[in-house]
């Protein structure tokens, strides 16, 4: 079920900065109390830091930063407002539960216990030479040594259990 912007949202009012090197838009949201949406939860988990612009290539077609007060809570919250809201959540957590036991790993440890206040999305500037476009997720952590330790873990077990491989890069 898709809801319109119109329905989740009262009122926006946005401010556009254009400068030589980009632009940035800032602006103020207010939506209806009465619905659960992933802006309320957004805005009821706070902002975090947005530094991922730092390391984004200039030339990049697609930049859209998401800044949290606590992924885990975020997180928590969206599974919480999808209770609430949806028959698919058992199929989810049904499918969570199976992947967790087949890998030996938990969501949560793995994966949602070192993300840090800010997740971004990129999309590379498309290239003559290929015809596919390059995505990347950056994710800021809250211990880029713990990140390694368990993605590694995970990247073990997907190595063992599966034929997919990863390839790592820097």
């Amino acid at each position: 079920m898709s809801i319109a912007v119109s329905q989740i949202v009262r009122y926006a009012g946005t401010n556009f900065d254009l400068k030589d090197d980009g632009f940035s838009v800032n602006g103020t949201l207010n939506i209806f109390d009465s619905l659960d949406s992933y802006l309320k939860t957004m805005m009821l988990n706070g902002g975090g830091d947005k530094g991922a612009a730092s390391v984004i290539p200039a030339d990049a077609a697609l930049y859209m930063g998401m800044g949290f007060g606590d992924f885990q809570h975020f997180f928590d919250e969206l599974l919480r407002m999808k209770k609430e809201k949806s028959k698919d959540l058992e199929s989810y957590e049904h499918k969570l539960r199976f992947l967790e036991k087949w890998l030996g790993i938990t969501v949560k440890e793995h994966f949602l216990s070192w993300i840090g206040p800010e997740v971004a999305y990129v999309m590379m500037a498309p290239h003559d030479s290929v015809n596919v476009n390059d995505y990347a997720l950056v994710i800021k952590t809250k211990d880029i040594n713990d990140c390694k330790s368990k993605l590694d873990k995970v990247r073990k077990r997907i190595k063992r259990r599966t034929p997919f491989r990863v390839k790592r890069t820097e």
